[in-house]
């Protein structure tokens, strides 16, 4: 115990003090550690998606195509809802045309419009190193061990998984808003559901995925916590009808 007549030291009140502000030497390196899988994640599965799709001096499948013109026509004649002429005797007539990946090629345009087929290819790969990269980031947030290792093993799925992300097409752009979707999801990062919603009914005719992805997620937590989480559902319906509503295909594009 102290006496009374030992002296105390003074407290130095300009003594450098860890705060909540000031991250640990460990949690930096973490941070780098995280960052530079990241990175590394990103070049190498650009790499191989590039490296695989360049394989083929044209476009993988033949909707590729399709998809080519639709998005250089957007560029061509500068307006979001284009006349398209070149499938007269099909569904996509110039009377009954409706863009339903309206978002997907809105994205491809410049790809195709300054860089062609190659140009496209790069893009289509872009959104293929998306899904890896995607996949990483939800593994982590959800704290699984070893994520990229788990990421990396995407990889070897299948052929067709591979083949289907290598085309020009909406599945792989789809998968991509999907996956996102559930990392906000399980981080509860709600507000971000409703312009998901707006964007998936813009990119992919199967919108329904999404809001059902959702609803299902809510059920979950209701079934594991008792917790109703309405406000995903209810951004997630709202930001497919609005996406659906405020198109320049409306209404034409309810049919």
């Amino acid at each position: 115990m102290t006496s009374y007549n030992q002296k105390v030291q003074p407290v130095n009140l300009n003594a450098p003090t860890l705060t909540a502000t000031q991250p640990k030497i460990g949690l930096r390196l973490v941070s780098w550690v995280s960052l530079g899988q990241g990175v590394l994640l990103f070049v190498g599965a650009l790499t191989i998606l590039w490296w695989l799709i360049s394989a083929t001096p044209g476009f993988v499948s033949n909707d590729d195509y399709y998809h080519a013109r639709i998005a250089d026509q957007t560029m061509e004649q500068q307006r979001l809802r284009v006349e398209f002429t070149a499938l007269p005797h099909t569904i996509l007539n110039q009377d009954d045309f409706v863009d339903h990946h309206l978002l997907f090629h809105l994205y491809l345009a410049p790809w195709i419009h300054y860089g062609g087929m190659d140009g496209a290819k790069f893009a289509t790969a872009l959104i293929g190193t998306g899904v890896f990269v995607a996949t990483w980031v939800l593994l982590r947030g959800i704290g699984v061990y070893y994520p990229l290792g788990w990421t990396l093993l995407l990889l070897g799925v299948s052929s067709p998984f591979i083949y289907r992300l290598l085309m020009t097409r909406t599945q792989g752009a789809a998968l991509l808003v999907l996956i996102i979707t559930l990392h906000c999801l399980f981080q509860r990062q709600y507000r971000a559901i409703l312009p998901l919603g707006f964007a998936f009914a813009w990119l992919y005719n199967g919108f329904v995925l999404l809001p059902a992805i959702v609803i299902l997620y809510a059920l979950a937590v209701w079934l594991e916590r008792r917790e109703i989480v309405w406000q995903p559902v209810v951004l997630s319906l709202s930001g497919v009808v609005l996406g659906l509503a405020i198109n320049p295909y409306f209404p034409d594009n309810l049919t």
